[in-house]
């Protein structure tokens, strides 16, 4: 497949694009986020997505299309307390109150465990690619897409975090000219789960 078939477009205030986010969403966790709000997960995540002033609302999320399909999606932001906006934006989804209070206290906990992106630093949250398209460089084109951002943003780093059993992601950052931060995250529960990698932007041409 040719990625000049792609089109990377903002992400629209709407509950059937936020679906697809949710959804997303809970493939790169791994089902993390269904465990946290339940089976109104999907519904919750939507909710809180077409609301402004936090790390996982439309307004930070590209989608990538083909042939009017949504192929990928990517969602970054300058770190400025954006992710501190997460838990306003799930208390006033619909669903389960005490889901939501836990999934809250888990996304805080989340943050305390991995820590914190620098302020100033351009964060990228989330980046998928649809399974049946993987391998045709539409990761490729959604990172391009998050270090123009980035940059037009006046960030010095692009930064992300991988789990660190998932070698081909780190490879493939690796690729866009990431690298690892040594002894990051600091951990005191033995091995680490999370890689977080940089771009260091102001180097770069």
């Amino acid at each position: 497949m040719s990625t000049d078939a792609l089109y990377i477009r903002p992400a629209r205030p709407e509950l059937d694009e936020g679906r697809v986010f949710a959804r997303f969403v809970d493939e790169i966790t791994e089902g993390g986020f269904r465990i946290m709000l339940g089976r109104r997960a999907v519904e919750i995540l939507a909710h809180a997505f077409v609301q402004p002033g936090h790390s996982m609302s439309y307004r930070n999320t590209s989608f990538a299309e083909r042939d009017g399909a949504i192929a990928g999606m990517v969602c970054g932001y300058v770190e400025n307390g954006a992710h501190e906006g997460e838990y306003d934006a799930l208390m006033i989804a619909p669903g389960n109150r005490f889901r939501r209070r836990l999934g809250a206290a888990l996304m805080r906990l989340r943050w305390r465990m991995i820590g914190y992106p620098f302020p100033g630093e351009f964060y990228v949250e989330f980046l998928i690619v649809d399974s049946s398209l993987r391998g045709n460089g539409i990761g490729r084109v959604l990172m391009d897409e998050m270090e123009a951002k980035a940059r037009a943003a006046g960030a010095s780093r692009l930064t992300l975090d991988v789990a660190a059993k998932n070698t081909r992601g780190q490879r493939f950052y690796e690729r866009i000219g990431m690298v690892r931060v040594p002894d990051w995250p600091p951990s005191r529960f033995g091995r680490r789960v999370i890689r977080r990698m940089t771009k260091d932007l102001a180097r770069q041409t």
